[in-house]
């Protein structure tokens, strides 16, 4: 019976070391997982970190590739003002100036929010640090360049608004003398009205007969009515009126009086070239 007592008491010490081993074992292995996640968590984290690095690198760098087309353009200004190729160019310029200075300021905000999470996660990682600032040079870089190419493009812009308002002043006077080639005047109306408006002159004759009627040089546009002479080509003459006398000197075969038993009703214009040589035209009424 003693011996019995013994051997049990030998099994429950036995059971209870395994026991204790066992309790052991499972808390290294819980202290082990919550150790690997920590790990995973900080690899995660790290991987998370070097993408959004990638990242932003990549999208500076296609920022700096985006300035430097639009350098481009700026950088062939003073030959597209001088051939004034474009109608559209100051707005051009504008908006080329405003996308690279939104590209510039977008290129810094991110290099600089690289820069904070760099320093919060306390991470060195080679040639990071060495491709940020190379970074903040370029950007540096093509901000001066931008300021120097905006004093210029003032002188430009300037330029061009210049030529621009020559170029108006040229077009209304070319309108304006188009305008006045293509005008002619013309007056109808009795001898006694016309003299009496010092449209026509009264030279020579006797007692009233052989007077010759000629364009008095007193004359006032005003009194005349005007007409293209590109598209006019007919002249209508008042009712009732027996005969016709042109005062002024107009090309025989440039013009055909048009009219029947009733009288003159029209001067058809056949050579508008030769008839408009004299500008006014004066027709006397009988």
């Amino acid at each position: 019976m003693r011996y019995l007592l013994i051997f049990v008491s030998i099994l429950l010490i036995s059971s209870c070391t395994d026991q204790k081993k066992m309790e052991g074992l499972q808390a290294e292995v819980e202290r082990l997982q919550v150790q690997n996640n920590t790990m995973q968590t900080a690899m995660a984290d790290k991987d998370s970190f070097l993408t959004d690095y990638v990242q932003t690198i990549d999208e500076v760098y296609d920022n700096l590739e985006m300035i430097r087309k639009r350098e481009g353009f700026l950088t062939r200004l003073p030959e597209k003002v001088e051939n004034n190729q474009d109608p559209n160019l100051k707005e051009k310029i504008l908006h080329n100036i405003a996308s690279i200075d939104s590209y510039i300021k977008n290129s810094r905000a991110k290099v600089a929010d690289l820069e904070q999470k760099i320093k919060a996660r306390n991470v060195s990682i080679a040639g990071l640090e060495e491709t940020i600032t190379r970074l903040n040079m370029v950007i540096t870089e093509r901000e001066e360049t931008i300021r120097q190419l905006q004093t210029e493009i003032t002188g430009l812009t300037n330029n061009l608004t210049n030529m621009k308002g020559l170029l108006t002043e040229k077009e209304a006077i070319i309108t304006d003398q188009k305008a006045r080639i293509e005008t002619g005047f013309y007056i109808i109306g009795n001898r006694k009205d016309l003299k009496a408006r010092n449209i026509i002159n009264e030279k020579g004759g006797f007692l009233g007969l052989g007077k010759t009627k000629t364009l008095s040089d007193k004359v006032s546009p005003d009194a005349f009515t005007k007409i293209s002479v590109v598209k006019t080509e007919t002249i209508a003459l008042p009712d009732s009126i027996s005969k016709i006398d042109i005062v002024t000197s107009h090309a025989p075969d440039s013009y055909h009086v048009i009219e029947d038993e009733d009288g003159p009703h029209f001067i058809e214009i056949i050579d508008p070239q030769e008839f408009w040589k004299t500008r006014y035209l004066v027709v006397v009424t009988k």
